[in-house]
């Protein structure tokens, strides 16, 4: 973790957040860190943070869409360890509103802010080797590494929701979908749980604005 205590990771929707987190985890657990998610906001959450918060050695809390949880952080720095650090995220417009509250929760832990929308080239490449093995380029599928990478960095804006999207609409892609819905219909309950999911993801945008 460096000298960064409190990592805070931002970007618009579908780019990337959670994604990192779990990548994030698993990279600090295999170096020796005690890692542990603030996942469900109960009335319990504020007791169970502090507890972690002040155990020995290197401890590692990971919150996604820190905005709800910023009365609970208040405190927190006052019994953290010295080996404590915290990933949170957000979405950009939630934490460009909410940022400057993180930061007198949990002063004067050292705060760090990365933008997350922006694939940079190093991730390019890997969305490149990516979709070349699962072959879901579509009518680029033959053309060179650099034509491949100008495609994800100009006409997908260099964001993993403009990736999805374009994904989406090669008929290839929709091809696999429609026989990946098929038989989903076929199986009654496998049908409520995609369809409850696919509400529910649609849903939460509207629901933050």
């Amino acid at each position: 973790m460096g000298q960064v205590r409190i990592a805070a990771l931002h970007s618009e929707i579908a780019n990337g957040k959670t994604i990192s987190l779990a990548l994030i985890a698993k990279a600090a657990a295999a170096k020796g860190w005690r890692v542990s998610f603030a996942s469900e906001l109960t009335e319990h959450a504020e007791r169970e943070l502090l507890s972690v918060a002040e155990l020995p050695g290197k401890t590692l809390v990971l919150i996604d869409d820190y905005g709800d949880w910023l009365g609970e952080l208040k405190g927190i720095t006052a019994i953290a360890g010295d080996r404590f650090a915290m990933v949170v995220t957000a979405r950009s417009s939630s934490h460009d509103f909410a940022v400057d509250e993180l930061e007198q929760a949990l002063h004067p832990l050292h705060l760090e802010e990365q933008d997350l929308t922006a694939l940079n080239d190093a991730e390019l490449q890997w969305w490149v080797e990516t979709l070349d093995t699962y072959g879901l380029w579509g009518t680029i599928a033959g053309g060179s590494k650099e034509k491949k990478t100008r495609f994800l960095a100009d006409d997908c804006g260099r964001q993993i929701q403009g990736i999805l999207l374009k994904l989406f609409d090669s008929p290839v892609i929709r091809d696999r979908l429609t026989e990946a819905a098929s038989a989903i219909r076929k199986e009654p309950q496998a049908e409520k749980i995609a369809i409850t999911t696919f509400a529910l993801a649609i849903l939460e945008p509207a629901a933050d604005s």
